[in-house]
């Protein structure tokens, strides 16, 4: 199962790094180097490092999303394959939970959150449940937003990444309030 989730990854970022913005498309390029990298070790089984992989295989997938929300290459077509890509790195980073534990700034709580023991905030969404921890010195921002055991966006505080899950959920929720569409990596064959 891993294997066919990982394929996914892959080939819903190959697909979204060919565009013709190349800032958007160094972003997909990115993610989809490093999920290439790990890939292979994702493999592993009853292993840390295949399990550190598959979380390192789904935060490639969901690296690229906060850009790709916001950048106008944004399609029917392009908007199915960033879901499969965030739909497989839930289901893969579902059995890969970790925990970091830092010295944690006090600050409140967004709206309607719960505070952790560990200095975090979750909450329960349709998708799983979300979660703001402390992470210094990422590229974003010291607040990762976690949904469902991955990464899916950085921000400087607590109410930011609390905004940007109401986007992402938004986005995903999206598909799954449509009917069912074809698989977007199944190939018709002509008689």
């Amino acid at each position: 199962m891993p294997e066919e989730l990982i394929e996914t990854i892959i080939k819903s970022l190959e697909g979204l790094a060919d565009c013709d913005d190349r800032e958007i498309s160094s972003v997909f390029a990115s993610a989809l180097s490093s999920a290439r990298a790990s890939s292979s070790r994702a493999l592993i089984p009853n292993t840390k490092v295949g399990t550190l992989a598959r979380y390192s295989v789904a935060a490639s997938a969901s690296a690229p999303l906060r850009a790709y929300l916001s950048s106008s290459t944004r399609s029917v077509q392009r908007d199915a394959l960033m879901r499969a890509a965030l739909d497989a790195a839930f289901k893969l980073a579902a059995a890969a939970g970790t925990k970091r534990i830092d010295d944690v700034p006090e600050v409140d709580a967004p709206e309607g959150w719960d505070k952790d023991t560990c200095g975090s905030f979750t909450l329960p969404t349709p998708l799983g449940v979300a979660e703001i921890s402390y992470s210094p010195h990422m590229p974003g921002g010291n607040w990762t937003l976690s949904l469902a055991g991955i990464p899916v966006g950085f921000g400087t505080t607590p109410i930011e990444n609390a905004l940007l899950l109401t986007k992402v959920v938004e986005f995903v929720s999206e598909q799954r309030d449509r009917p069912r569409a074809s698989n977007p990596f199944r190939s018709r064959r002509l008689a």
